[in-house]
């Protein structure tokens, strides 16, 4: 078993943290791309042609074209818990497992979400700003840096996910009443354990005093969060997105900024990512940007490396993937 195993090829298109090479190099090939810039695209397709699994991020773009392309690949696990990356339709017929890394980086990014309330509700950002300037020149100004506080205010989650869940017990814990719009509405029992309210879509954009967003990206969702939609928003609310860039229309969300429809907005993720250096939401007076690190803890990124080692070692053992997004691939290509 050991020869058989060694004959497969992993590639790892990135310098991912956790167990992965401890728990691949033993038994495979490993190509390892030992870098943090990710590959180029004529990279990722001469690489893999002939590889048997390929343990990828989120920034590389497994579509058709490259799936086609690849002879001998029979698992992919994504280093990451979406997988609109990935063209699952055409994975799942060509009988290739597909896996991500879900459950893990909840806590990491339900904490970014709460930090990011608070640096927008308490202005910490700009507080940081005057004091690395030495501009702090008024103690106790009485008017000097009034921010918001949150309790009692109406927390909008869009989206009551394992995150949204998280999200809402921490801000709880700060006097918030949450409020949340989801696909599927839960039922009354649910509804009273985790102490929440539902609205609909626009009940909830107009209700809220601080709005959240954890939805996955699908069709649905794809820049969902518009202009007419951001209009609805009070005048003094803000605006949270730590799940996928492109369920804002960023040009919309700019604009509402630009016109203090809204108080201000706190971004992870974006349409385009990293952000070109001369992107106008830089200039913008109202928002704070991050990049993109609601996983990045060590926990959470270490976690997430064991997670697709692990199933890339399953479906190569051919041993049934713990974390498997295309369910009926096992009809296609069944392992036991």
């Amino acid at each position: 078993m050991a020869n058989q195993l060694s004959k497969k090829k992993v590639l790892i298109t990135r310098k991912f943290p956790g167990r992965i090479l401890d728990i691949l190099q033993d038994s495979f090939d490993i190509i390892l791309h030992d870098s943090e810039f990710p590959l180029s695209r004529k990279q990722l397709l001469e690489y893999s042609h002939d590889v048997d699994g390929i343990i990828c991020s989120h920034s590389d773009d497994i579509d058709y074209d490259f799936i086609t392309s690849c002879t001998n690949l029979k698992v992919i696990s994504t280093f990451s818990v979406g997988y609109d990356h990935i063209d699952i339709k055409t994975a799942t017929k060509k009988g290739i497992y597909v896996t991500n890394t879900p459950d893990v980086l909840t806590d990491a990014t339900a904490d970014l979400t709460i930090a990011l309330l608070l640096t927008l509700t308490r202005r910490l950002d700009q507080s940081q700003t005057i004091m690395k300037n030495k501009k702090w020149i008024n103690a106790g100004a009485p008017n000097f840096l009034l921010g918001t506080e949150l309790n009692n205010k109406i927390f909008g989650i869009i989206g009551f996910g394992r995150i949204g869940m998280a999200v809402s017990k921490r801000a709880q814990s700060f006097g918030m009443d949450i409020i949340y719009n989801n696909r599927t509405r839960f039922d009354v029992a649910k509804e009273l354990k985790f102490n929440i309210t539902y609205k609909n879509f626009d009940e909830l954009l107009k209700t809220s005093d601080v709005i959240s967003i954890h939805v996955d990206l699908n069709k649905s969702t794809l820049k969902f969060i518009n202009y007419e939609k951001l209009c609805l928003m009070k005048p003094n609310s803000y605006l949270i997105n730590t799940s996928r860039g492109q369920v804002i229309d960023e040009k919309s969300l700019i604009k509402i900024l630009l016109e203090d429809k809204i108080s201000g907005a706190a971004l992870d993720v974006f349409e385009n990512e990293p952000l070109s250096v001369d992107d106008e939401i830089f200039n913008l007076k109202n928002i704070i940007l991050t990049p993109h690190i609601g996983s990045a803890t060590f926990e959470a990124r270490s976690k997430m490396g064991e997670i697709c080692a692990l199933d890339v070692f399953s479906v190569l053992s051919s041993k049934t993937p713990s974390h498997l997004v295309n369910q009926n691939v096992e009809k296609i290509r069944p392992l036991v």
